[in-house]
């Protein structure tokens, strides 16, 4: 539906535009992050292959830009708990498509990373819920982190599948913020 996207790209531009990298470069990464955001959407049912980390101060938009995306996904999202990543049981993975873990943070970085690696590059999901058989699914669930934490996650320097952006903007002062999730 043709609208308004404005109170979304000033949340986009406060996370990527403070940066003090080079402006091509940031131009190239909120780009990316755009798109990758969208493709999935356009094309329901594919898995990116990559997950997306923002990392930046509490209260700059990176929890609302994740809200209003969860939007479009309705019941095919899933905010993730720490229990999602350790239970045995992940009946959530069934129908999600997009999930998000917000200031997880683990005691054992080193093997969520494993976890993490699995979860991005499956094709096939086996879903265990309680007290039925367990059955396997195509996985297309694409995964947003959000942290505060620089060491919030463990990952090699040659690591290919995880985009990682810096926040630097500004607090989104309480007004703004609540005009934005009334026009979501």
């Amino acid at each position: 539906v043709k609208g308004d996207v404005s109170p979304f790209l000033r949340v986009v531009d406060n996370l990527f535009d403070a940066c003090t990298v080079p402006k091509e470069e940031v131009k190239a990464a909120k780009k990316w992050f755009v798109q990758w955001l969208a493709f999935p959407i356009q094309n329901p049912g594919v898995k990116m292959f990559s997950m997306a980390v923002l990392l930046g101060a509490p209260q700059i938009g990176k929890s609302l830009l994740v809200s209003m995306v969860s939007r479009i996904y309705g019941d095919n999202f899933h905010q993730l708990s720490t229990n999602d990543l350790t239970s045995q049981f992940n009946g959530w993975a069934a129908h999600v498509q997009f999930a998000l873990g917000d200031d997880i943070i683990g005691s054992d970085k080193r093997a969520h990373a494993t976890e993490f690696k699995t979860m991005i590059t499956r094709d096939w999901v086996v879903v265990n819920e309680k007290n039925i058989p367990a059955y396997k699914v195509r996985d297309c669930i694409n995964y947003i982190f959000t942290t505060n934490e620089f060491d919030a996650f463990f990952m090699d320097d040659d690591d290919r599948r995880n985009f990682i952006w810096h926040c630097m903007g500004e607090k989104i002062p309480l007004s703004e913020g609540k005009a934005i999730r009334e026009w979501v």
